[in-house]
């Protein structure tokens, strides 16, 4: 269902066998990793018990995802006394539009957040805020962008002047991250750093990119996000100080990373967590609150009840039919890869070279693309594979010809794209993402059946 899968698939498939996930990149099969360890463990270990699918990875996000709406239960809970405003705030969590697109779906982001989420959890709920740590620095090995939950914690510490607890804090995180960080590069020989850092940082920029995005995100997430605002501005400043509230503001500005080339609405699974934790806190002490009549305490179900119907009918029905017809034939195009899995393929569906044993020759045409952008590979290797007419399918998501002219970014270079038209005709093609178009060597001997 993503682009992203296959090659999670494959890391996961490589771990389980023992093998690094961080390996030297540069010889075929290009491979970059841009994730922590820790997320590609324990797919690895779900990958060792299931066989290599991509239905039991799923469904162990499915249930990350649900653990994280149980600890925004327990938080809420805790600070406002009350498991029913909990339970429905948890809940909420599970309605959110980002949560509704990425449940299902394969992808490091929902790991990093049960992780981060439950360290939240044990800073509050324990008088030992150093139980909280590892699972902070887990959630940051996951994805490094996890950081909005420990630097809260930090900023509250020093809210409350609390200069020890701060520094102390500061230092067993940075610490726990650093022995880890170094212990990877060292198993590793050195590619860990490459993998997670210098490969995603040729990523372009793009502030408008971040303010588009993030405003169609709000057109699915106003009305908790108002609500939030409306509620948290109602009590006045003495609440600035409080956890919930310093946690959604650093959790909103992590969103920025949204504006980076590559990104897309997972990077608001964390802000959307963040809201229904100071939503539901808020809304607690809004319903115990002696001052607030009881319309106005019917204010916030009614309008959440209204908005949750119209989302996940936006989302769950009016996108299905788009989402099941650029899916329609996946399975047709997985068993063609299937039968001609002897040779190397070069293609934009890695899930499916993953799951027929194919040897790829590039296992993440985005990254790969980006470092031959910079400047810093060479495509020969690959320009030299298809101008010997070496390989025996090219499956993409887009027409080549097309692909040249579009102004959208393409995962691979001009140069590729040109070797692909001039030595390669297209023969068929499916009705499934990345594998739109099939393309075998000039001349085709043999047209597709379809």
């Amino acid at each position: 269902m993503n682009f992203a899968e296959g090659p999670l698939l494959g890391v996961a498939e490589r771990v389980a066998h023992g093998l690094s996930c961080y390996p030297d990149p540069r010889p075929i099969p290009y491979m970059i990793n841009p994730y922590g360890p820790v997320a590609y463990y324990l797919f690895a270990g779900v990958v060792k018990i299931f066989g290599v699918n991509l239905t039991a990875p799923r469904i162990f996000v499915g249930a990350a995802t649900i653990w994280c709406a149980v600890v925004i239960s327990l938080l809420v809970r805790h600070w406002t006394g009350s498991v029913k405003v909990g339970v429905a705030f948890g809940s909420l969590f599970l309605t959110m539009p980002a949560v509704l697109q990425w449940i299902a779906m394969f992808r490091v982001d929902l790991i990093g957040l049960a992780f981060a989420l439950t360290g939240l959890l044990f800073f509050v709920t324990s008088n030992r805020w150093f139980t909280s740590v590892p699972f902070f620095v887990a959630a940051f090995f996951c994805k490094f962008t996890f950081v909005a939950a420990p630097t809260a914690c930090v900023i509250y510490f020093l809210s409350k002047k609390d200069w020890r607890k701060s520094i102390g804090f500061a230092g067993l995180w940075a610490g726990l991250a650093g022995v880890a960080f170094f212990a990877c590069q060292r198993l590793t020989q050195g590619w860990f750093a490459f993998h997670t850092i210098l490969a995603s940082s040729v990523h372009p920029f793009a502030m408008e990119v971040w303010v588009e995005w993030t405003l169609d995100e709000l057109n699915y997430a106003l009305v908790p996000f108002l609500l939030t605002i409306a509620l948290f501005f109602r009590r006045g400043p003495r609440d600035f100080a409080s956890l919930p509230f310093i946690y959604v503001v650093l959790a909103s500005l992590s969103t920025i990373l949204r504006g980076k080339l590559g990104a897309d609405s997972n990077y608001y699974l964390e802000w959307e967590a963040a809201l229904c934790i100071c939503l539901g806190v808020k809304y607690g002490q809004l319903k115990t609150g002696k001052a607030d009549s009881d319309v106005v305490r019917a204010f916030v179900p009614f309008f959440l009840g209204c908005w949750i119907l119209a989302v996940t009918h936006w989302i769950n029905l009016d996108n299905d039919a788009s989402l099941r017809a650029s899916r329609a034939e996946c399975r047709e195009a997985y068993q063609f890869v299937s039968d001609h899995h002897d040779n190397r393929i070069l293609t934009e569906n890695v899930g499916a070279l993953v799951l027929s044993g194919a040897p790829p020759v590039v296992f993440e045409p985005f990254l790969w693309g980006r470092e031959v952008l910079d400047g810093k590979w060479s495509d020969s290797e690959v320009l030299d594979l298809i101008r010997s007419r070496s390989l025996p399918l090219i499956l993409v998501d887009r027409n080549v010809e097309r692909a040249k002219s579009d102004s959208y970014p393409n995962l691979w270079p001009r140069e590729v794209l040109e070797s692909i038209e001039q030595n390669y005709a297209l023969v068929g093609g499916f009705k499934c993402k990345d594998a739109n178009y099939v393309y075998a060597p000039q001349p085709s001997l043999k047209l597709l059946s379809k």
